[in-house]
């Protein structure tokens, strides 16, 4: 069951806004992040600033109410499986997880749970870019499939379920993982 009284946040990206960083968020930096976020821009930069920022927001409130929460990440199955073509992309969604690690770490302590998931490509736009054909005709998504176990892609249910599960108290004692909601590809 989830607990709507908890704290409770879902981080994709940001929005990438040079000068953006405000007063408190540049005090609340520690070890030069937000020097490398600012200064870094290979493509994907972008899904580490979403968490960062996420972090600064989410963190004070959850740690000055005191009674723990949850804070969701949203990787890629590319962060675990990386293909050509998306280096800079995938390594974003590896740095995701890699946080996702070291935040639960961190905020295990005060009751925070922090978790990612990984995504499967999903039938959107994005179908060419990530899969290296287009998507019609329909034999190139059927190809793709063919390397999925469950033969579909990714929908914002099956993302959203997962986000749901992790945030319940039902998963009250997981921490620092990555859930890949993939149909079995990365297997």
């Amino acid at each position: 069951m989830l607990d709507k009284s908890m704290g409770l946040t879902v981080d994709c990206a940001a929005y990438d806004v040079e000068d953006s960083v405000t007063p408190d968020l540049k005090q609340s930096a520690r070890h030069g992040l937000r020097d490398f976020l600012n200064t870094t821009r290979p493509k994907g930069i972008i899904n580490v600033k979403g968490i960062y920022y996420g972090t600064a927001a989410l963190m004070p409130r959850l740690l000055k109410q005191g009674q723990g929460g949850v804070m969701l990440n949203v990787a890629s199955v590319g962060a675990t499986r990386p293909r050509p073509g998306l280096v800079w992309y995938n390594a974003s969604k590896g740095a995701v997880w890699n946080v996702t690690k070291g935040l639960a770490a961190e905020f295990g302590p005060h009751k925070i749970r922090v978790n990612s998931v990984s995504p499967l490509l999903g039938a959107t736009g994005l179908f060419e870019a990530f899969s290296g054909v287009p998507d019609t005709p329909p034999e190139n998504r059927q190809k793709f499939l063919d390397n999925v176990p469950l033969r579909r892609l990714c929908e914002a249910e099956d993302v959203a379920n997962a986000c749901v599960y992790l945030a319940s108290d039902e998963a009250s004692f997981i921490t620092g993982i990555n859930l890949e909601v993939d149909g079995g590809r990365a297997v």
